[in-house]
């Protein structure tokens, strides 16, 4: 399974989107990816994150990665922003809407 170093989440979408539209991303250090163009060490960002369990994660592309460490720059801004944030279960993805 590909690890990805250094990491953190990142928004895509246009800023003229809406907070519910942006996609959810990971953007780091790719380790042990199947692909040749993704050598070890490679800055990647992902497909849309679909699934999260724990530090394993899913994207939009059928890509599975496991969380390696996260990065310095990332951790103190959760650490200042988000006090409750789990290292045990770190990304946190949108629940779809239910249909009534």
């Amino acid at each position: 399974m590909p690890r990805m170093e250094n990491w953190s989440t990142s928004l895509r979408g246009s800023p003229y989107d809406p907070p519910e539209l942006m996609i959810l991303t990971l953007v780091g250090q790719v380790y042990g990816h199947k692909e040749e163009r993704h050598y070890d060490g490679k800055w990647i960002r992902t497909s849309e994150i679909v699934k999260v369990e724990g530090r394993t994660l899913t994207t939009g592309s059928g890509s599975v990665y496991h969380l390696g460490s996260i990065d310095p720059k990332f951790r103190r801004w959760l650490k200042k922003n988000v006090p409750d944030w789990d290292w045990r279960n770190p990304v946190v993805t949108k629940e779809p809407p239910h249909a009534e």
